[in-house]
């Protein structure tokens, strides 16, 4: 049944999806298409460009991929892509996804929470399965949907700060940070700060980030621009 196809073929090859319905799985297969959040193809073009200034292809880094469908569109175009997902499950398939498209050579998948360095619980809509947050100690948990599961368990979280040195040559430039983590946004920034503050960092991508996170967390040299409306970036008032 297409329905429950586990291989979607597009453009860019094929991906592994779930074989049971799921909204992100369902929403591939009904259109053929990435499920990628809004403006991520324009910020992948211009982190192109900004790396072709250097002579150089970009490098992404993407926390929350779930089934890496914007991994799967644009890796290609990349020197690196390095992709970090809580969900094991989703991130397996992610891994099948790389390995069927060639993309082992610039893209990579790894299992992990990405916080501030506190444990971590997840909250999982029951009627959804790819919306997943997490909560850190002392964070209210009121955010989840009142349909949401919680797991009862802490799973300890490694900081961008702590992992992507590890990854990433002496001095290379990250020129997209995108987050996927459905309100963990802030906290994931809080994990990242000092390579925030090196200038390694050339944009950050947030979907359902707010205003108040980006004006809290992003050093000055950073400004904001909402894809949601139409202009240029706006200079913001972040910590000194």
């Amino acid at each position: 049944r297409l329905v429950c196809a586990p291989w979607i073929a597009g453009d860019s090859g094929a991906i592994r999806v779930f074989a049971h319905r799921e909204v992100i799985s369902d929403r591939i297969r009904g259109t053929g298409n990435p499920s990628c959040g809004l403006g991520v193809d324009a910020e992948i073009a211009h982190a192109e460009v900004e790396a072709a200034s250097r002579r150089e292809l970009p490098v992404i880094v993407e926390v929350g991929p779930f089934l890496c469908d914007c991994l799967w569109l644009h890796a290609r175009r990349v020197k690196r892509w390095l992709a970090f997902e809580l969900n094991s499950d989703a991130a397996r398939l992610c891994a099948e996804t790389i390995q069927a498209n060639g993309l082992g050579a610039s893209a990579r998948i790894t299992v992990a929470a990405v916080g501030d360095g506190r444990p971590v619980r997840t909250a999982t809509n029951a009627r959804e399965p790819s919306w997943t947050t997490s909560f850190a100690a002392g964070q209210d948990a009121s955010r989840a949907l009142p349909t949401a599961r919680r797991s009862d368990a802490w799973v300890p979280t490694v900081r961008l700060d702590d992992f992507l040195p590890t990854l990433l040559a002496p001095g290379e430039l990250v020129d997209l940070l995108l987050l996927h983590t459905n309100g963990f946004e802030h906290t994931v920034l809080e994990g990242a700060e000092g390579f925030l503050w090196s200038g390694r960092v050339r944009a950050v991508m947030g979907p359902l980030i707010g205003d108040e996170d980006w004006t809290l967390m992003l050093p000055r040299n950073f400004s904001l621009q909402n894809r949601m409306q139409s202009g240029a970036g706006t200079s913001l008032q972040q910590k000194a």
